[in-house]
């Protein structure tokens, strides 16, 4: 249900446009998009997230009344984020959008904000190597209405070919792949795991660190139960015991995230973690997936991490940026 619509002065297309804006302030269910969203867009996703003021922005063509842009945000009161609770949000269009209809909806966007007396936007792009030519034209988009850049992080990503993995990664990592394997490491790719049993690895392993999870057991919980075809977790065992795990996300069909890596610290001299990323890599090939996210490298406090910045390349992760931009909306 379409709850408001509006279309003040200065967000108002051209009347021989075909494109019309409507603005949505719940989570149920629109109209099918005619482009392929990534996962984070969705109302799928949308629904396991905690939310408390959720808005959406929506660009219809009028003529086949589909959506062919949009976006999501919450916010506390105060500033709008798109999206808090998932790696990235803003703007998503179809191919073939004239670029006034889009620029015309992000100008929508911050009316709506104001209107709600909200202070500032926040919004989260997707890292570059995803496509750095779409990139490119949505940073253009938002320095041109006086968005900043908030913060600015490295991202690593492994294209996936034909190359086994093995010849993708460092040396010193082929030793370690080699070490897991003669020990006789398995891999496990597991259909209805256990929300338990992962979340506890998961916070053992960052407690024994001096990290914590970013997210609880709700919602891990809600991921993998109403997302099982998007979220997988994949295993690495010695005999019973499970050495490295993570919990890897379906993006879009061309992209699979690394979302959430543990080890047992019991096995860090073996670095199973190199055999776990071999056997996403084997899954992805095997898929159809042309990109692996490895995300990006932070230490507890938000800092980028120098070593694991180095080892995501060792893994054969190239690097691009991953960036927030901000607008003050007084």
């Amino acid at each position: 249900m379409i709850e408001k619509q509006r279309q003040p002065q200065e967000s108002r297309l051209p009347v021989t446009a075909t494109y019309e804006i409507r603005l949505r302030l719940t989570k149920t269910e629109s109209a099918s998009s005619r482009f392929d969203l990534y996962l984070y867009n969705t109302t799928r996703h949308l629904a396991t997230q905690r939310a408390s003021r959720p808005f959406s922005v929506e660009l219809w063509d009028t003529e086949t009344q589909r959506i062919v842009a949009l976006f999501h945000a919450d916010s506390d009161g105060e500033t709008a984020v798109s999206l808090p609770n998932a790696p990235f949000g803003g703007v998503e269009f179809a191919t073939g959008i004239p670029d006034e209809a889009l620029i015309h909806m992000l100008s929508f966007v911050e009316t709506c904000c104001r209107e709600q007396h909200l202070i500032r936007l926040n919004i989260k792009l997707p890292p570059e190597g995803y496509d750095q030519a779409r990139s490119s034209f949505l940073q253009e988009v938002y320095r041109e209405r006086g968005f900043t850049v908030m913060n600015s992080f490295i991202n690593h990503h492994i294209p996936v070919g034909d190359d086994p993995f093995i010849h993708k990664i460092h040396p010193s990592e082929r030793k370690r792949l080699r070490k897991c394997q003669r020990a006789g490491f398995v891999t496990e790719g597991w259909d209805n795991p256990d929300p338990g049993e992962v979340y506890s690895f998961l916070a053992k392993s960052r407690e024994r660190q001096g990290y914590a999870l970013s997210l609880d057991f709700e919602q891990l919980k809600n991921l993998l139960t109403e997302l099982p075809g998007e979220v997988k977790v994949f295993v690495v065992k010695d005999g019973a015991e499970i050495v490295s795990l993570t919990v890897a996300i379906r993006v879009n069909q061309r992209i699979l995230y690394n979302f959430c890596p543990a080890d047992n610290l019991d096995y860090r001299a073996f670095s199973p973690t190199v055999l776990l990323n071999c056997a996403l890599y084997e899954y992805a090939q095997n898929e159809g997936i042309e990109l692996i996210d490895l995300g990006v490298s932070l230490d507890h406090s938000g800092n980028e991490k120098a070593s694991l910045i180095r080892f995501k390349e060792n893994l054969g992760g190239l690097p691009s940026l991953k960036l927030t931009y901000s607008k003050v909306l007084v």
